[in-house]
């Protein structure tokens, strides 16, 4: 045999036999490691419930890992794009570019802004706006989705600073009318829903009932943690859960929320409150058995004693005639619940934007509530189908505005 093929040979053995080593050393670890996993495993502690807790621990230090790799993250340091800054006043924006952007005319701006109380804001990091350009900033952004360097030329304000005027009108609009848009024992008495009550009646839909109840979810970005948490596997999408009643003069009458999108109808009325506020109004005002007025609700709401649902078909039987076209006739009715939500999406385009949605980085619960607000208002104004349908007139805005 040739020299050169006893070396070849030889290497060959040699490789074979590495190999083998390494893989009886692995074999020997992997046994190893496994007796010293059996030694730690409770013996009141099946197979399975071992794995179970191992994977959950596994889970929370990739959790950990990830939340640790986003933290050391450095990102390219992009200089500020340039603007010009000018003194902004609203006379400088022609009238049709002003409802095109903010939905309002300017005579209605000049309403509306008293009524907010804007000049009490706890502005942060020092940008100190008017109210009036505050609420145009806010209600521009709001309307629709843009970037906020489109609006750098609009008002002569930096990136930073348009972001940070709009969140901080947000969080103030909500914290201070939200118990108005839950539940207004101002508006909503007794005598009120007798009224409400009286134009259901005259489209056909009976006379004791005296507005409609439904929940909607705005949708956002899927979380990066938690985020089973915000997914709602009716609609496959995640986000907020919010419930509303719509009256017949248009207004959304009552908003409660947020509740993660998880939860099912039926826990976000529980969880509301909305049952004990109506109940306390029989109470107070001693109505009796036979003028207890009700909303409308889908089967998901009808566990409630304040709220009324369609007639079911007993078993082995038919519904009478009247059940059949009171049925009938609050499905038409009961749409106006979804033209309620559908012009708070179309007034103000910002919420429907799910991508520009980031749960962590903006107040989103403040943004749809403020947009409930302001659809409220606009329907003061202006008035809405469902108001007309019904023959109703929506109050004025400062009736709607009035503190108590």
């Amino acid at each position: 045999m040739a020299p050169q093929h006893a070396a070849a040979l030889g290497a060959g053995a040699t490789c074979v036999g590495a190999a083998l080593a390494v893989n009886i050393a692995v074999l020997g670890l992997v046994q190893i490691l496994s007796v010293a996993l059996e030694d730690d495993e409770p013996e009141d502690q099946t197979e399975a419930e071992w794995a179970t807790g191992r994977l959950n621990r596994l889970r929370l230090r990739s959790r950990q890992l990830r939340q640790q790799r986003r933290r050391n993250r450095r990102q390219a340091y992009a200089p500020p794009l340039p603007y010009i800054r000018f003194k902004w006043t609203l006379a400088m924006m022609p009238e049709e570019w002003i409802k095109k952007r903010m939905r309002f005319t300017t005579a209605e701006l000049n309403r509306i802004l008293p009524l907010l109380h804007l000049q009490d804001i706890q502005w942060s990091s020092g940008y100190r706006p008017s109210p009036q350009k505050a609420l145009c900033i806010f209600l521009a952004r709001l309307s629709w989705p843009l970037r906020l360097h489109d609006m750098m030329d609009w008002f002569g304000c930096s990136r930073s600073q348009l972001s940070t005027i709009f969140n901080d009108v947000a969080i103030f609009l909500f914290q201070r009318f939200r118990n108005k848009l839950f539940f207004d024992r101002r508006r909503l008495t007794q005598r009120r829903m007798e009224w409400f009550a009286r134009a259901v009646e005259r489209q056909g839909g009976g006379d004791k009932v005296w507005g409609w109840i439904d929940g909607t979810i705005n949708r956002i970005c899927r979380p990066t943690d938690n985020q089973r948490e915000y997914y709602s596997g009716y609609k496959k999408a995640h986000g907020y859960k919010f419930q509303a009643v719509i009256t017949p003069d248009g207004m959304m009458s009552s908003l409660a929320g947020p509740i993660v999108a998880s939860h099912g109808d039926w826990y976000v009325f529980v969880d509301s409150g909305f049952e004990a506020e109506v109940v306390a109004i029989w109470r107070d005002e001693q109505v009796d058995r036979d003028r207890r007025l009700f909303v409308y609700g889908d089967p998901a709401y009808c566990g409630s004693r304040v709220v009324m649902g369609a007639y079911k078909k007993p078993p082995g039987a038919q519904l009478t005639p009247e059940q059949a076209l009171f049925n009938r006739e609050m499905s038409a009715c009961r749409i106006s619940v979804e033209h309620g939500f559908a012009q708070v999406q179309n007034k103000w385009m910002r919420n429907a934007f799910q991508h520009a949605c980031r749960i962590g980085s903006s107040p989103l619960a403040a943004y749809y509530a403020s947009a409930v607000l302001l659809t409220n208002m606009y329907t003061c104004l202006r008035g809405n189908q469902i108001s007309k349908k019904f023959g109703l007139r929506p109050p004025t805005l400062e009736e709607y505005m009035e503190d108590r």
